[in-house]
């Protein structure tokens, strides 16, 4: 019987392969602009998310009530003062980035260095960067020590081991390999290729950091004790304030300076502030993605079980010869939703076909580097399987449950009743055009505006 059902299908569609094409290709494109805009949406709100306690990692930054101005970076000696005054926090750590025109020398060849940081020894305690040499506690501790990223130790050594081995640093003495890290994942705000220990930045830099309180350079990052909530920390941040800058001003400071805590994960997303150590992105582009997406899918379905049930309103015929033969209501649902169920899974072969051409332009646009390995997955395979089912049932449901039912006679005169299927091709078609209109209005109103920002 199955077999049966098969055969009489592919011969439907081939019969019709126009039709078939235009049905299967839409839908097939639909999904694959679906699984891409996914691809970007995950990509984006995973940042830092990889990290073991990124649940318990906040970012302390600095406003200023009379300007309103929000910095990013706060002052050298503010974050081992909150340590000591904040029992909730387990541990700091800080980041200041290295000149981008940096440059180093090993054995004689200068390598440019722009991307790296100088970090405290607790950079390792309180992020989770895989070390792959050295010890994770004293690789930072000493002055002139440097740890490097795998790929940018092979850079400058090649496949040589760098533990131990020096490079020349302008302004100082040498800086000696004291650890080896795995490559930072793309989904992290803050990127360095090397971490320089703080202890070189503090005695190269030929002034007291710890009193340059208002020198708003140091990128702050709070580990909370297991357990705590960064409401905790932030409620005690106000009597911090006024005892620590007040000592400064002489007068209670929290009216003038806050410290706001940023949650790790919420940065990328949630952030635009001054000084910002990278660019990051907008939880805006990803709602509005993300709306995109499930229009293009929506007009995808649409027009899928558009198309497949005016099809089958032409098949009145056939459904009467076949009940004239003893064909059961059930056995001609079976095979209207067979047919529309077959016609997604070929839509659904061909979107991931679709998909493995498009990620090489994705790329290109987004400036990441999603990989069909990140397609192929159970999850999406799964999911888009589900998604190609369900579609094709409900394609498959007018023509399944009310052209079945016809009286053999009328459907052999072709005199059923196509009121329903009128009522729901025309109301479909509305939901079309309402969503495509939508879409190329929203369109051209950004494009407009990308125009007038440039």
């Amino acid at each position: 019987m199955l077999k049966n059902y098969l055969l009489v299908a592919l011969r439907t569609l081939r019969k019709e392969r126009g039709y078939a094409a235009l049905n299967v290709v839409g839908l097939a494109i639909g999904l694959a602009c679906c699984v891409l805009i996914g691809l970007y949406i995950e990509d984006e709100r995973s940042y830092d998310r990889h990290h073991e306690r990124a649940d318990r990692i906040a970012r302390v930054t600095l406003q200023t009530t009379d300007d309103r101005r929000h910095w990013a970076p706060i002052g050298p000696p503010v974050g081992a003062a909150l340590e000591e005054a904040i029992p909730e926090i387990e541990a700091v750590t800080r980041f200041y980035p290295v000149n981008a025109s940096q440059t180093v020398v090993v054995d004689g060849d200068r390598f440019q260095a722009g991307g790296g940081v100088y970090a405290d020894s607790t950079l390792l305690q309180v992020f989770s960067h895989p070390l792959l040499q050295g010890d994770p506690t004293q690789a930072l501790a000493q002055p002139q020590t440097v740890v490097l990223t795998a790929s940018f130790a092979r850079k400058l050594f090649g496949d040589a081991d760098p533990m131990g081995q020096t490079i020349g640093w302008p302004g100082g003495d040498d800086l000696t390999v004291t650890g080896v890290i795995a490559d930072l994942p793309a989904t992290t705000h803050l990127a360095f290729d090397f971490a320089v220990s703080m202890a070189t930045f503090y005695s190269n830099s030929g002034i007291n950091l710890d009193q340059a309180i208002g020198w708003s350079a140091f990128y702050t990052y709070l580990l909370l004790r297991p357990g705590v909530e960064t409401e905790a920390v932030a409620a005690k941040l106000p009597g911090f304030v006024d005892t620590f800058y007040g000592a400064m001003s002489g007068e209670p400071a929290s009216t003038l300076i806050t410290l706001p805590l940023q949650p790790l994960a919420d940065i990328h997303l949630h952030s635009a502030l001054e000084k910002e150590y990278a660019p990051n992105g907008d939880a805006l582009y990803v709602t509005v993605f993300l709306l995109v997406a499930l229009f293009v899918l929506v007009l995808a379905i649409v027009n899928f079980v558009n198309l497949t049930t005016a099809r089958s309103a032409s098949r009145m015929r056939e459904v009467g010869v076949r009940k004239s033969l003893g064909s059961t209501r059930v056995q001609l649902a079976a095979q209207f939703l067979g047919e529309a169920v077959l016609s997604s899974v070929v839509a659904l072969v061909l979107a991931f076909g679709l998909i493995a051409l498009a990620l090489p332009v994705l790329n290109g646009l987004t400036g990441k580097a999603f990989t069909l390995a990140v397609v192929v997955t159970p999850a999406v395979i799964g999911g888009l399987s589900a998604l190609a089912l369900a579609t094709g049932l409900l394609a498959g449901w007018y023509p399944a449950w009310h052209l079945s039912g016809f009286r053999p006679t009328k459907a052999l005169w072709g005199k059923a009743s196509g009121r329903e299927a009128n009522r729901l091709r025309r109301s479909l078609v509305v939901v079309q055009f309402a969503l495509s209109i939508f879409m190329l209005v929203g369109t051209v109103t950004v494009f407009q505006q990308l125009q007038h920002v440039r």
